[in-house]
């Protein structure tokens, strides 16, 4: 786990216990999330608050987790059913993070 801080708004979080939130509009391809789940997959906010393709969050996944979350989310467009996934994330600081979602 990561043990860097990410300042928010109010204060500082530790990243093994912060929680970032996304969705995802499939027929346009656009992945809304907040500032924290920005700063985890090291792209800048303001791309995300208006929607960024899956292509540029999935591309920061590790090449070792890659081709099963490919599959898991191509699993799950196809059959509507949640997706349970922890991989890992090749920050672009250089640092990898471990994430659940």
């Amino acid at each position: 786990m990561a043990t860097s801080k990410y300042m928010g708004r109010d204060k500082s979080v530790d990243l093994k216990d912060a929680v970032g939130f996304f969705s995802w509009d499939l027929s346009e391809n656009k992945v809304f999330a907040d500032s924290v789940f920005a700063h985890i997959y090291g792209i800048p906010p303001h791309e995300l608050e208006i929607g960024a393709p899956i292509e540029q969050v999935i591309k920061h996944v590790a090449e070792d987790d890659m081709p099963r979350v490919a599959k898991a989310l191509h699993e799950t467009i196809v059959s509507g059913k949640p997706c349970h996934q922890t991989y890992k994330i090749s920050h672009p600081s250089g640092k990898s993070i471990v994430v659940t979602g």
